[in-house]
């Protein structure tokens, strides 16, 4: 990485690091097309762990 490359000054990684966890953005992702019910958002979500279940 080059020297100047300050990783407090990305603000793409500073919002991961507030908000992150491993299927974060997954989820938000599925998200963005707009609301889910928790089922609905689930099933498109097959493949990722879930510790509430």
């Amino acid at each position: 990485m080059p020297e100047e490359y300050n990783q407090k000054a990305c603000p793409i990684e500073k919002t991961m690091h507030v908000i992150g966890g491993k299927w974060t953005f997954i989820i938000l992702r599925e998200l963005f097309y707009g609301p889910r019910r928790f089922g609905e958002l689930q099933r498109s979500l097959k493949g990722i762990s879930c510790p509430c279940v």
